[in-house]
């Protein structure tokens, strides 16, 4: 699986194309495969760990990492195609279109999701915008 990973904090420079272990789904979650993605302002905060509001950075910095994030997969909205289903899932079905958006732009590794968290989309529509 491709990634677009930061292990430090900084500019757009500390991202890098890599290519991680394909995740597999727990019983009752479904993987996604990524076929368009959106970055928000959110995301380019986490990234350069430069946010508006300076009481919150303290809090922030104990939750997603002090030197450097603890989780290196930016992102929190997306679409794309269901594979694999953990054998709880009921929900979904290989092959079918899914939309997924997450709070606080937390994605796990491989956007493994919880079955409950992804949409399920029209057939007809696509995944770009």
């Amino acid at each position: 699986m491709r990634a677009i990973v930061y292990s430090n904090y900084g500019s757009p420079d500390v991202l890098q194309l890599q290519e991680l272990e394909r995740p597999a789904p727990k019983p009752d979650q479904v993987l996604i495969r990524v076929r368009a993605a959106e970055i928000t302002k959110g995301d380019c905060e986490l990234r350069s760990f430069q946010f508006p509001v300076q009481w919150f950075v303290l809090p922030l910095r104990l939750a997603w990492g002090v030197r450097k994030p603890k989780r290196q997969i930016l992102g929190g909205y997306f679409s794309g195609v269901v594979e694999p289903i953990g054998d709880q899932t009921s929900r979904f079905q290989p092959g079918m279109r899914s939309s997924v958006a997450l709070p606080c732009t937390w994605v796990p590794t491989g956007n493994t999701s919880p079955s409950g968290s992804p949409h399920p989309r029209p057939q007809a529509q696509q995944h770009d915008v």
